[in-house]
């Protein structure tokens, strides 16, 4: 088990997982993260027999569900689903590890920028 934000503590838990052959499932919601590990372990995950399934919680299956059972109603009725649009709403706050997440990537961009105005747009001190 892991909790985030993932960037910070994921990769060993995923990397184990695919080295020992145990697939993987975890309740992520950042997208960044997902893509650099499916690059960078995707394809031992798949020789391995390992599946990695990302964003396994409530910030994507209610919706993930919800698309799915309204695009096979739809095609029954010999229509398309053109787009689908969830909003889920609580007032019960948010987790520490998605707190965590935000200000991580608050303070990824913050860098970015600060890097930015300090050696200007060619990378080199103004």
């Amino acid at each position: 088990a892991c909790a985030g934000p993932y960037a910070e503590y994921g990769e060993g838990v995923l990397r184990a997982c695919v080295e020992c052959g145990t697939h993987y499932v975890d309740i992520t919601a950042e997208i960044p993260w997902v893509e650099t590990m499916l690059g960078k372990y995707g394809d031992e995950a798949a020789k391995n027999g390992v599946s990695i399934v990302n964003m396994g919680g409530y910030d994507s299956v209610p919706p993930d569900l919800s698309t799915f059972l309204a695009a096979q109603r739809m095609r029954a009725d010999g229509e398309t689903l053109g787009r689908f649009e969830a909003f889920i709403g609580g007032d019960s706050g948010l987790p520490t590890g998605t707190v965590n997440t935000m200000v991580a990537g608050i303070n990824q961009v913050k860098g970015r920028v600060l890097r930015a105005v300090t050696l200007g747009a060619c990378g080199t001190p103004p």
